[in-house]
């Protein structure tokens, strides 16, 4: 069985160099090549690929930069029958001795095109949280991440990540994943360890309402450029339903509330919208797990329209070095 790696990056020096060049890296024999996508760094990625004998892709500034646009052109470039794609920061970590080989065999099957696993977030402090999935071993999961193995025919044929979905960009390709009959499943034996910084909840909460910094500012509207997407593939109903749906049914929850304080009908009236509106937010938080959902739906839903109207077509450009 053939399958290709996909790691994307950018100025991933020192993460290649900790992770793969420093150690034997026996969890990825497995594939029939390790092909890295880099956007357009200026550290040593490009000598640190050369030297672990992996297939080099620079993509270039003069075209669209993103992770989707990495994933977008390793789909092209490789040639497995399965690809696992992952970013520069994880390291797969199977667990009950299983092989890749095995989880497909076990997992893939009819419509299932692809296995998702899940990701553990090691932070440079040396503290560790798992994340959270609410979906069983081997049932279709509710979304997916950049840590994901997908069936490279299937992705193909379902038009491929789009480079322009800036991030968020899983949800969108799922969506056409699920239009086209196709699911994905969740592997609770398939994990990541994911090796990235701890960010303040208040800096998040910040970015969600007010980007300040420049990547703040380049994500900012990214669920609105997915809705783009979507509609351009004929997939809106499925993105719409299958990933945003409780946030527009909370915005819409939350204007009527407002109409309906304003408005001259009995305090009975009133009362019984709040309630309705307040349990709805209690039942996705507890869906969720998770406090930030109700932070997180206004300027979730306010995206959703800005990205639509900032959502641009632009190229890929890259040059493949071996």
């Amino acid at each position: 069985m053939e399958i290709s790696v996909v790691i994307i990056g950018r100025n991933s020096e020192h993460l290649l160099r900790k992770n793969y060049l420093e150690r034997p890296y026996p969890e990825l024999s497995f594939a029939k090549e390790i092909i890295y996508v880099d956007s357009d760094s200026t550290d040593n990625t490009q000598k640190i690929v050369n030297k672990l004998g992996w297939k080099y892709i620079g993509l270039s500034s003069k075209g669209r930069l993103s992770a989707a646009a990495g994933r977008h052109i390793g789909t092209i470039e490789a040639k497995g029958k399965y690809i696992l794609y992952m970013d520069s920061d994880m390291v797969l970590n199977l667990l009950n001795n299983q092989t890749v080989e095995q989880l497909i065999a076990k997992h893939i099957k009819e419509n299932t095109i692809g296995i998702s696993g899940l990701t553990l977030d090691v932070f440079e402090n040396g503290k560790e949280r798992m994340r959270l999935k609410r979906n069983k071993d081997g049932d279709k999961t509710d979304t997916f991440g950049g840590f994901v193995l997908l069936n490279r025919k299937k992705v193909l044929e379902v038009g491929n990540w789009n480079p322009n979905v800036i991030a968020n960009e899983e949800n969108e390709l799922y969506s056409r994943i699920i239009k086209n009959k196709g699911k994905v499943v969740l592997s609770k034996e398939m994990l990541n360890k994911h090796h990235t910084d701890n960010p303040k909840l208040s800096i998040q909460l910040l970015n969600l309402y007010l980007p300040l910094s420049p990547k703040a500012k380049r994500f900012y509207g990214a669920p609105g450029m997915g809705l783009k997407s979507s509609v351009k593939h004929g997939s809106v109903f499925q993105y719409l339903y299958y990933f945003n749906s409780e946030t527009i049914l909370s915005f819409i929850f939350f204007v009527l509330s407002i109409l309906t304080l304003l408005s001259s009908l009995s305090v009975w009236f009133k009362v019984l919208t709040i309630v309705l509106l307040l349990s709805f937010l209690i039942y996705w938080t507890l869906r969720k797990r998770s406090i930030f959902f109700l932070l997180l739906c206004p300027a979730y839903f306010l995206q959703l329209i800005i990205g639509f109207f900032k959502y641009e077509e632009k190229k890929v450009i890259y040059k493949t070095i071996n």
